[in-house]
């Protein structure tokens, strides 16, 4: 029955022309941008950041190199939105921290050994057995390797944001979050501009989710991801399994994550993540 109507939902929500998610919540829809409310909020995020092993610390890693899978449960969500070739795919997926450039490479089959990759925008893949890659514009992995990156590097990237701003408390499952909301150049929902709300647990001072818009997707979807089984790799804090459920009271996941190994790389082979560095797209 939940996958009936999240297909019926689908579908009414494009007929009806799809109208932007706003994730703002209350005190940000009532108050507008409030200057002690930015001060409060990107202080959180700061200790966030320390509590993960601190930003500059992170940066300083330079990559990363993470094996992965990728576990779809739900036949709607599979078959409307999962990019691989097949479900619980796993991976080795390669990056440069911050960047938005990375590396795919599929380690089982089918396609053993297919490269997907993003430099500068512009996308590209290699299949098994060739020596070069051949660059083309690919929706799917334009929008899921950057994603993936961002989501697991968020306590070190959501500080970054343009507007960041407290929103009070919330009890959610029984534990206390403070919420901070962040987005870029106006609070209000934009066509090109995510909106994110940060879930800190009071208790722990952890990210355990974050509600978030996919306008590169479709205007109407928005996400909850729920952080969990940490782990320290070589100082910093990195989530290993990463969920993503309708929401906070209903565990039927879309799909999830899990991180087998990470490793970081302060002397990567950059050619390998960037083969043409002369080419480049618009975001």
């Amino acid at each position: 029955m939940k996958r009936l109507l999240f297909a019926l939902s689908l579908v009414s929500s494009i007929i009806v022309g799809g109208c932007l998610a706003d994730i703002r919540p209350p005190a940000v829809k009532e108050n507008g941008l409030v200057n002690q409310a930015e001060i409060d909020g990107r202080a959180l995020l700061k200790k966030v950041e320390k509590l993960y092993g601190g930003r500059e610390a992170f940066l300083l890693k330079t990559s990363v190199n993470a094996i992965a899978s990728d576990r779809w449960p739900g036949l709607l969500p599979r078959t409307f939105f999962m990019p691989w070739y097949k479900n619980d795919q796993k991976f080795n997926l390669k990056w440069l921290i911050t960047t938005d450039n990375a590396r795919l490479e599929f380690i089982e089959e089918p396609h053993r050994g297919e490269v997907w990759g993003i430099q500068n925008w512009a996308t590209y893949i290699q299949k098994a057995g060739s020596e070069k890659p051949v660059f083309r514009q690919d929706d799917d992995i334009k929008f899921w390797l950057p994603t993936l990156e961002y989501f697991i590097e968020a306590p070190f990237r959501l500080s970054q944001a343009q507007i960041v701003q407290y929103a009070g408390e919330k009890i959610v499952n029984q534990k206390v979050y403070q919420l901070v909301f962040i987005s870029w150049g106006e609070p209000g929902p934009q066509k090109t501009i995510d909106q994110y709300l940060v879930y800190i647990n009071k208790a722990t001072g952890l990210v355990d989710y974050l509600t978030y818009t996919v306008r590169d997707m479709m205007p109407f979807i928005t996400g909850i991801m729920h952080y969990s089984n940490h782990k320290i790799i070589d100082g910093i804090l990195v989530p290993h399994l990463l969920t993503v459920v309708n929401d906070f009271n209903d565990h039927d996941v879309l799909h999830e994550m899990t991180i087998h190994s990470l490793e970081f790389d302060k002397k990567p082979d950059k050619k390998m993540i960037i083969p043409r560095p002369e080419l480049g797209y618009p975001k």
